[in-house]
């Protein structure tokens, strides 16, 4: 993605995805795909300071800590988000 986006301006969109062999559905669908983990960007550094005092805590006991801190996340979401970081 970085590379299409780093060529796209001087040869565009349709060349760099035909160079590369990718479909442009195929390149707006990952675009789309990688917002919803941007979403939750703000819950990082408290997920991850959970997760250094705590190392051995799972999704459930990340998602009691956050309750504790007045943050309301759901568990699907939450497994999402410690599967991509």
């Amino acid at each position: 993605m970085e590379l299409i986006k780093e060529y796209m301006q001087e040869y565009g969109l349709n060349r760099c995805l035909s160079v590369l062999g990718v479909a442009k559905s195929t390149y707006y669908y990952q675009l789309k795909r990688d917002k919803p983990l941007s979403k939750y960007e703000h819950l990082r550094a408290t997920i991850i300071k959970i997760i250094d005092e705590n190392p051995a805590y799972g999704y459930r006991r990340i998602k009691h800590e956050l309750l504790g801190l007045g943050i309301v996340l759901n568990h699907k979401p939450l497994r999402k988000l410690l599967k991509a970081w």
